[in-house]
């Protein structure tokens, strides 16, 4: 008898879907009352929320909590140079995830918003697209 929730997948690797428009999931706060909000829509990889995540924790501590609201769920393929057509799909180059409008990406509560607004001012800088700071 097959489980109903199994773990193979008949195709492993999915195929580029990139959806604009706006957001409806996750545009509001849910645990903290400062936010880091996209105004455009575009492609984040793993690396770049990452490197946007090490910002914000090199500036606020170790004591507040981060919450991250996207997850990466696309695995990008690439061949290597000079391999020439056929033989197979290429190896695991990146993982991306697609962001809308209005989506939040980093969620903090704090009583110092000020500080906090700055960090996710600087965390912006890391990312490929527009984005601002939302307050309570």
């Amino acid at each position: 008898m097959k489980s109903i929730h199994s773990n193979k997948k008949k195709f492993y690797f999915k195929h580029i879907i990139y959806k604009e428009g706006i957001s409806h999931k996750t545009d509001s706060l849910s645990f903290g009352n400062v936010a880091l909000m996209t105004t455009s829509s575009g492609v984040v990889t793993k690396e770049q929320l990452e490197s946007a995540r090490l910002v914000i924790r090199r500036l606020i501590g170790k004591n507040l909590k981060i919450l991250i609201k996207v997850k990466p769920f696309l695995a990008i393929t690439k061949k290597s140079s000079g391999v020439r057509m056929g033989k197979g799909k290429g190896s695991f180059d990146t993982v991306v995830f697609f962001l809308k409008k209005d989506e939040i990406l980093f969620e903090l509560r704090t009583k110092s918003q000020i500080r906090i607004s700055k960090a996710l001012y600087k965390a912006s800088a890391k990312l490929p697209l527009d984005c601002k700071v939302v307050m309570l």
